[in-house]
This record gives structure tokens, C-alpha cells and sequence, in this order.
């Protein structure tokens, strides 16, 4: 018996970050959409239960949550005289072959471009002078600036629940954040992640030092946090988890999570 669903408006292919915050806006516009993925559904709940030990041999040695080489690959070579080789490896560079792409099972660090990385030619002539860009360095801005980008930097955070402390808040600089970071027009969603006992050492001997320590900005929650775009996430305090196993207990933010709250 067919299964004839009703015509989309528009078709992703490819469900990943880029493909589910596409997704996100057209849906919110009226649009009827569908997304296209090679790779498998994952759910946290039954592939990664809480109460179950991460299978550490299927997701991590033996990676069975990212691209086999031998579905896609690349060719290297280490000069024009060697013959290029497929790479049977990825080694770092982990891609995602699942719905939710590389974001099923990435780190959750959740930086900002500064004013400085997208505009490095501008800045750097602002600061040391032309004369300071050697001849024949390829060097240019990009086409979009901070402050163009900065309102959407705030809806993402907004939408996955990112979670930190704001450094430079409507111009001023904010104890405990990142005093280096761009200008931001709100704080961060959720508060900044707990620290461990090393953490702390560290945070207090850096300040002794006059130094402006900081916890980082993740997709992780500390409070459960449940919203429409992104689904329910309970807490987390920094743990010594590879990111492949994060998803077991619900941590960070992922694109394929539902768009609705899980009881």
C-alpha cells in the first residue's frame, strides 16, 4: 500500500545544522518542508538510554555514527610527484552520517566570530598600517561584518539554549565573560556551565595573574531547559565524555531533536 504524503513546498537534502535551521525558518514562514537524509535515526532515548553504559567499541572505535570512507572519501597527496590516495581514515575530522549530520555528536562549543575574524584586513590596516601586510598575502574581509551577523547570533543562541556569560553587553564589559568578544545586544540564554575542582584552580590562578578567565559558551544546559525549536534537555556539569557519547543523557543541543518537549 502507498504512503502518499502531501507535496512540499521545498526539499533539504541533508539534515544537518545548516539544513535544520533552513528548516526551522521556512516551517516557521507557512512552508511545508522535507528533509532528505542518507544516513540513519538516532534516538537518545533507546540508542543512548541514561541507564544503560555507552557502547564505547560501536560509537567510538568503531565509529559507527560517522561517514564510512568507503561511502565518501577524499584523495591526498603530499606533493605533485606521489600518486593521491583515498583517505581510509577521518581521523579528527568526524563527519556525521546520520540525521543530525556532525551536530549529533560534536563538543557544543558555541563561539562567536569576533569583530577582528571577520574583518581582518580592515582591522589590521586600522590598527598597524597598510605597510604591515607583506607583499602577496592573500588577506581580505569577509562580505558580512559583526554587527550584520550579531542578531542572528543571538536568535541561534536563543533557539538551541546555548548556554555562558555575556563579556561585552551593549558596550559594557561584564565581570566573568569573555571581555574579547564582540559587542552582544542580550546575555546568553542559560547561565555558564559549572566548573570542576581543576576548573576552579585554574579560573582563581589565572586572575591572580590578572588574566580574564571564563567558561566557554556550549550547547549544553546546566537547568532543564524546554523549548519549541529544540526540545527538552536535562542538566549537566562537565564531564570527561567524548563527544560521540554526550547524547546518552540528553546534554546538548542537537539539530534533529523534535520540535516539541519529550515528558
Amino acid at each position: 500500500m502507498k504512503n502518499v504524503r502531501p507535496k512540499a513546498d521545498v526539499v533539504i537534502v541533508g539534515l544537518g545544522w545548516c539544513g535544520s535551521l533552513i528548516a526551522e525558518e521556512l516551517t516557521r514562514a507557512g512552508l511545508n518542508v522535507v528533509a532528505i537524509e542518507r544516513g540513519p535515526w538516532f534516538e537518545t532515548a533507546t540508542d543512548f538510554p541514561p541507564s544503560i553504559d555507552t557502547d564505547e567499541l560501536r560509537w567510538d572505535t568503531r565509529r559507527s555514527m560517522l561517514l564510512p570512507p568507503a561511502v565518501e572519501t577524499t584523495t591526498f597527496r603530499n606533493n605533485r610527484s606521489e600518486t593521491a590516495l583515498p583517505t581510509r581514515d577521518w581521523n579528527l575530522n568526524e563527519l556525521g552520517y546520520n540525521v543530525g549530520g556532525s551536530g549529533t555528536h560534536w563538543a557544543g562549543m558555541a563561539w562567536r566570530f569576533t569583530p577582528f575574524d571577520l574583518q581582518p584586513y580592515s582591522q589590521t590596516v586600522e590598527r598597524y598600517g597598510k605597510q604591515q601586510i607583506a607583499d602577496g598575502l592573500i588577506l581580505q574581509d569577509w562580505g558580512v561584518t559583526y554587527d550584520e551577523l550579531e542578531p542572528f547570533y543571538d536568535r541561534f543562541e536563543k533557539i538551541a539554549g546555548v548556554s555562558g556569560k555575556a563579556g561585552k553587553l551593549n558596550g559594557k564589559i561584564i565581570p566573568d565573560g569573555n571581555p574579547f568578544e564582540g559587542n552582544r545586544s542580550s546575555e546568553y540564554p542559560l547561565p555558564p556551565l559549572e566548573g570542576l575542582r581543576l576548573t576552579d584552580l585554574f579560573r582563581d590562578a589565572a586572575k591572580s595573574l590578572g588574566l580574564n578567565p571564563f567558561m566557554v559558551p556550549a550547547g549544553q544546559t546546566l537547568p532543564r531547559l524546554c523549548q519549541p525549536a529544540r526540545g527538552a534537555h536535562g542538566p549537566l556539569h562537565l564531564l570527561r565524555l567524548l563527544p560521540v557519547l554526550r547524547l546518552r543523557q540528553f546534554l546538548q543541543i542537537q539539530p534533529q531533536r523534535p520540535a516539541w518537549c519529550r515528558p
